[in-house]
């Protein structure tokens, strides 16, 4: 769908733009940026009129607090020929969006010529999911770490001739350190690409599941709410989606950013979208136009280039934009150089105001001092003093959170 007829759908039919003030709007960036936060509070302003009395029932679902499926599949519910679909609650609170068969379909059918493009051999047959589990699906559990169940998990895919594997790097790396750990080599002949997913993929993350299964990995950025924004292509560059998206960058003031290597926030508008349009979506990462010439993959979307950390990664009362992710992760790393024997097998510190932080780690011997020294090393290179409480998490807490984006650092102020 071009963006003017985007536009003039949603002036429409959408009750939100149907507002006095948005009746003159031609063009998209006159239009505001939304959140997830400014749906929730009011889904029926964001809901399509045409679905008249199923509009009701629909929006009934969307308010529905207690759909979470921790991981196990992504589609919780449907009215009629629409499906409700549920994201993973980077924040701890699941965002449910809405989507047609039809559109699911349109979006899937661009999604998959973008993957034949790279590999003209993979089809729904050999292709093999972890992730983004239908109602009808059969569910591998990938989040299960038992080396039994993995052993198992992977003679299917070997047994199947699977080309391709689709998951969140957070998970397969886990597969890798269990075979690792049990000095298992898995020899996979007809795997070639492991399509990555969910979570940002670190280089160290694509180089060593590259080496692991020996196979291309590729980055695939999107959401539950937009579906497929950008796929990496041979060339390991990252091309924007252009029939399923508009995509913009914005700076913190919402002014739109044209310059390549500029960092600004995503911000996307679906394009095939009607039942509930995502209109300048904010999607809470960032970005910069990546200028690399005519890619020789011969893929023609715009490259982009997408940085570690997103908007509740940032660190508050800082005097420079730092995301939690990164400095927390470099900070642990130098706080365990002193504990040479240390047991941490999970921590996530939690930012509550400028001043109080919270950790949440597993219990060990010297856990109290592990994270005085990682509060020690905070108030020297945040230049303030800080209170840091500490949340001893049982095994049967961490377990329950297997499911949670591999985020070391979250803002909740």
């Amino acid at each position: 769908m071009k963006i003017e007829k985007l536009i003039d759908h949603a002036k429409m039919n959408i009750p939100f733009y149907q507002k006095d003030q948005y009746k003159d709007y031609d063009s998209i960036e006159q239009f505001p940026i939304i959140t997830k936060y400014m749906i929730r509070e009011d889904y029926g302003s964001f809901i399509s009129n045409e679905l008249g009395e199923d509009k009701a029932k629909l929006v009934d679902l969307l308010e529905t607090k207690t759909l979470s499926t921790k991981g196990w599949y992504n589609e919780i519910g449907a009215v009629k020929n629409i499906v409700v679909e549920e994201t993973s609650g980077t924040t701890g609170v699941p965002f449910l969006c809405a989507k047609s068969e039809a559109e699911r379909a349109r979006l899937g059918i661009v999604l998959w010529k973008e993957r034949q493009r790279r590999d003209p051999l993979v089809n729904g047959d050999n292709y093999y999911q972890f992730s983004h589990i239908g109602r009808n699906m059969i569910n591998p559990n990938a989040y299960d770490y038992e080396i039994n169940h993995l052993l198992e998990l992977y003679a299917t895919i070997r047994e199947k001739k699977m080309r391709w594997i689709h998951g969140t790097p957070n998970a397969i790396m886990n597969h890798i350190r269990v075979f690792r750990e049990n000095n298992i080599h898995l020899v996979m002949p007809d795997l070639k690409f492991v399509e990555c997913t969910g979570t940002y993929l670190s280089r160290e993350a694509k180089e060593t599941i590259e080496s692991f299964f020996e196979v291309t990995v590729l980055d695939l950025y999107g959401s539950i709410e937009t579906w497929p924004i950008a796929l990496t292509c041979s060339e390991g560059k990252m091309h924007l989606i252009e029939k399923n998206v508009y995509f913009e960058l914005v700076d913190e003031e919402g002014k739109v950013i044209h310059k390549n290597g500029v960092t600004g926030r995503v911000v996307a508008t679906s394009l095939v979208n009607q039942v509930f349009p995502l209109i300048r979506y904010a999607m809470g990462d960032y970005a910069a136009y990546v200028d690399d010439g005519q890619c020789s993959c011969g893929c023609k979307g715009r490259i982009i280039q997408l940085f570690e950390g997103r908007e509740n990664n940032i660190i508050k009362g800082l005097t420079k934009v730092k995301f939690g992710n990164k400095e927390f992760a470099r900070m642990l790393a130098t706080v365990k150089l002193r504990y040479p024997k240390l047991d941490l097998r999970y921590v996530k510190i939690l930012q509550y105001s400028e001043k109080d932080f919270e950790v949440w780690i597993n219990d060990f011997d010297n856990v109290e001092q592990f994270v005085d020294s990682l509060k020690n090393l905070m108030q020297t290179e945040f230049e303030k003093q800080l209170s840091v409480s500490v949340k001893r998490m049982s095994p049967a807490q961490i377990d329950e959170r297997k499911y949670d984006k591999p985020n070391i650092f979250i803002c909740k102020c």
